[in-house]
């Protein structure tokens, strides 16, 4: 209404490009209401897909995370290529695969430690290839090592 307000109240000297001046204006504005009707639909239907195929990509890693974890073997399970399944891991978590995968492997780590296990039985049922890599991540996110850590707990 505004702009049809404008136009109509123009008279006089340049109504002439006042009336095309609020005519482009209106054209203007019609337009972004369009694109924004159209890419708001779009991005709502992407983000259900992408909010799906994570869902799918994370409850994947949860019953896999005692196996060994690759990016090349999750990308090719989803039929996704690594760097697309990188940037919409990270897209839709805020977090990197990796980090996810590891903070995952961690969590269980301090279950089973709690639990009673043994470090070195805790570092292969949770997928780390060997103990050094487990004691550098375990240390880096809990803050002790995995021993303390196992001692703390049984007390």
């Amino acid at each position: 209404m505004y702009y049809f307000n404008k136009l109509a109240a123009e008279e006089g000297f340049g109504q002439d490009v006042e009336e095309r001046s609020a005519f482009a204006e209106f054209m203007v504005f019609i337009t972004k209401l369009a694109a924004e009707a159209f890419l708001g639909r779009e991005s709502q239907e992407q983000r259900q897909y992408f909010s799906s195929k994570v869902t799918d990509i994370i409850t994947y890693i949860h019953h896999n995370i005692d196996s060994q974890l690759s990016i090349g073997d999750i990308a090719a399970h989803f039929y996704l290529s690594t760097s697309y399944l990188c940037r919409l891991f990270k897209k839709s978590t805020g977090t990197t695969i990796n980090s996810y995968i590891i903070s995952r492997r961690i969590e269980l780590a301090q279950k089973l430690l709690s639990a009673g296990y043994s470090v070195n039985e805790v570092y292969s049922m949770c997928g780390f290839n060997d103990y050094s890599n487990f004691f550098k991540a375990f240390t880096k996110k809990v803050g002790i090592s995995p021993k303390k850590y196992s001692q703390n707990s049984l007390r």
